[in-house]
């Protein structure tokens, strides 16, 4: 009899104690429950505060100026799509100092042609000083350009310039080219005055040497000239 009430107090404790942990799990389920939901409401509440906030201030703006309807709907509509309150936290602060934007100014049909006209004066004044003319006519025409009130003046221009400068292309050919053939006769006018001794080598190579630096016709001619009167003697 002993044994079997020691065995109905053990079966009673080991009752008791399960009953006891069962009903501490509750409570404490209860409890995370409770504190859970409390949570997510306060959550949702702080997300929606944000949200109406982001409104005002969104609304503020545009009666300042400071940014369009149309900026402040999309702002508004893009607050409703976010579930993340550092978002919404990071576009309210964005929004309390918005950039002002200042309007581009728009602008008339004089003005956009007299631009253009600015900018292609300085594409002709570039292209006439890669021409052949000397300085002097280059400014001439750069002047002429920068005066003109036309798109069609310019043009004009820039045809003399080409015109001109094709015709100093020709001419400057056929002096180069006269040049080269008075440089040929006085060096081999030079060679034969060496043989036959009547011009020392290096005086000859001394006047190759001059030769090479000259690119004017009439300082050739006189040297030509000199070596003829050295030849008479």
């Amino acid at each position: 009899m002993k044994i079997i009430s020691r065995e109905n107090a053990n079966t009673k404790q080991k009752y008791l104690s399960r009953k006891l942990s069962v009903g501490l799990v509750s409570v404490l389920c209860g409890f995370a429950f409770a504190f859970g939901a409390q949570q997510t409401n306060a959550q949702v509440y702080s997300i929606s505060d944000l949200r109406t906030e982001i409104e005002q201030k969104a609304d503020e703006a545009v009666k300042n100026n400071k940014i369009s309807q149309n900026d402040a709907n999309a702002i508004k509509n893009a607050s409703k799509m976010m579930r993340s309150e550092y978002a919404l936290k990071n576009l309210l602060n964005k929004l309390q100092t918005p950039r002002v934007t200042t309007p581009a100014k728009v602008k008339t049909l004089e003005q956009i042609k007299a631009e253009r006209l600015e900018r292609y004066k300085k594409e002709v004044v570039s292209m006439i000083s890669k021409t052949h003319l000397d300085n002097e006519k280059r400014n001439r025409l750069a002047d002429e350009v920068k005066k003109a009130q036309s798109v069609e003046k310019v043009r004009e221009i820039l045809e003399k310039a080409r015109t001109q400068s094709e015709d100093a292309f020709t001419t400057k050919e056929k002096q180069n080219q006269e040049l080269f053939v008075l440089k040929e006769k006085i060096r081999s006018l030079l060679q034969r005055l060496e043989e036959n001794k009547k011009i020392g080598k290096e005086d000859a190579n001394g006047v190759r040497s001059a030769l090479r630096m000259m690119n004017s016709k009439a300082p050739v001619q006189r040297m030509l000239s000199m070596l003829n009167n050295v030849k008479s003697k």
